[in-house]
Order: structure tokens, then sequence, then C-alpha cells
């Protein structure tokens, strides 16, 4: 008597359908990965813009009540006036949270500028760490203007602690020429580029 036995085919890939597999992947990753990247991309953008809205908005509300400036971005979270005679009545604090090390989506820090008597007298209310310690080129020496632009008690010091970025520089420049209120706040985003002052800037009240 004879046993049949019946075997199954366990024929794995060949290597050309393996490759078409392969092919297949990359070319869905081609077309998702771009997607998704462009997705988180935005999606910082309009956090780095919903943060500014909010900071912008709460230093319009400070301005409104006390008629002066916060010093720095910290001060729109304070419950106590940061200064009584300056900054009366306070209704603090003027945002609930602020950014991390009020630094944007990318890591980079908020900037924010002041000035009055039409830019005669402007200062750095957040004054990013580098921005002045000499490990930037370029950047504009305001050490000879004859005000204490980032506050810390010193006019004009020559330790290269009061310098600001070009483009900021001149964006700043420009607002005056253009016949900007003779007082005013810019608050800003470097935005994905990191770099201040080019198109990609995020910018209250512009984007």
């Amino acid at each position: 008597m004879f046993l049949l036995i019946r075997t199954r085919n366990h024929r794995g890939f060949t290597l050309i359908e393996a490759l078409i597999v392969a092919a297949i992947i990359i070319i869905i990753a081609g077309i998702a990965i771009p997607r998704l990247l462009s997705f988180l991309e935005k999606s910082k953008v309009n956090l780095a813009g919903a943060e500014i809205e909010t900071m912008g908005s709460a230093i319009r509300e400070v301005i409104k009540d006390t008629g002066s400036y916060v010093e720095n971005l910290d001060q729109l979270g304070d419950r106590s006036s940061p200064d009584e005679e300056e900054f009366s009545p306070w209704w603090g604090p003027y945002v609930s949270s602020l950014p991390v090390d009020n630094k944007d989506p990318w890591g980079n820090d908020y900037v924010y500028v002041y000035w009055f008597d039409e830019g005669g007298y402007w200062y750095l209310g957040h004054w990013p760490a580098g921005w002045g310690k000499g490990q930037k080129k370029g950047f504009v020496d305001l050490s000879d203007d004859g005000i204490d632009n980032d506050r810390d008690g010193v006019i004009d010091e020559k330790d290269n602690t009061e310098r600001m970025p070009p483009g900021l520089y001149a964006h700043i420049q420009a607002l005056l020429e253009e016949g900007s209120p003779e007082e005013g706040f810019d608050l800003r985003s470097a935005g994905p580029d990191g770099e201040d002052g080019t198109e990609d800037d995020i910018v209250y009240g512009t984007y």
C-alpha cells in the first residue's frame, strides 16, 4: 500500500518581489514623511503665532492699565506690581502662562524691544543670551548711543553686552522712518530659520 503525503508549498518571496515591496514602501514614505514634516512645521508656526498674540495683547493691556511698558516678558506673569510707582494699577498676572524660558517652538528666544521719543530711547525687553557676548559677528554696536539698552544699570558698556542683530536693527529703524508711533514695541520670533530680520519672522500683529 502506498502512503500519499500532501505537502504545502512554503515558497517565500523572490528577490524581485522583495524589491517591489521595498520600492512601494520607499515611495509611500517619500510622500508621507515630507507631508508630516510640513504639518509639524506649520504646527510650530501656529504655536509661535498664538504665543506672540497672547504676550503682545498682554503687553498692550499693561500699557492701557499703567501707561508703562513691561521691562521684560517675565513680568507679564507677575501677580504683584514690578514697581508700584511705574506700574499702577497692576491687575496681573496678565497671562496664565509663558513659554518655557521665553523660547519659541524652535528653541530660540522670543525678542521684545520697546522705544520712546521716536526711537531716541529704546530698550531690549528680552535680550537672548549670547547676543552680546561677542559670539556673533556683524551685530550692531549700541554701546555709543547713551542708553542703558539692556537695563543692567550701566550706560554705554564697552564689553559687547549691548549689541543687536542687523536685521532686527534695520527693521526698527525702518519702522521709525516710516512714521511709526512716537513710542511702541516689537515682539517677534525669528521663525523656522532662526535668523532675526528675515522673511519668515513671526511678528506681533503681522502674521
